[in-house]
């Protein structure tokens, strides 16, 4: 795990809103020791518009995290990316795999 923008970004087609995120993360093989890990939407691979959790640990699978109520404005041709950011293991896990839903409002 790392801490770059994960591909591939989410093309934003027209105006719109963020609204909600749900995003879940399956350690496989060796599962984590308890250290805090980050799931943070970008925009653009510039700014951190949102950030999920921050205290998500790795140590069952599945984790899930979310984040509901938002109302983020997005533009046509935004481009949103998820980003994992890992924790400082002892014991890091063997593989993480993670998927992301998100929900758009259009006005």
């Amino acid at each position: 795990p790392g801490t770059a923008d994960g591909p591939p970004p989410y093309f934003i087609p027209r105006a719109c809103k963020l609204v909600a995120v749900y995003a879940s993360f399956n350690p496989v093989g060796t599962h984590s020791d308890a250290a805090n890990c980050s799931v943070i939407v970008r925009k653009n691979s510039t700014t951190d518009i949102l950030t999920v959790s921050s205290t998500m640990q790795l140590t069952t699978q599945p984790t899930n995290v979310n984040s509901t109520g938002n109302a983020i404005a997005l533009a046509a041709g935004d481009a949103v990316y998820m980003k994992f950011v890992g924790g400082a293991w002892g014991t890091p896990p063997t593989a993480v795999f993670g998927n992301a839903v998100l929900y758009f409002e259009v006005p």
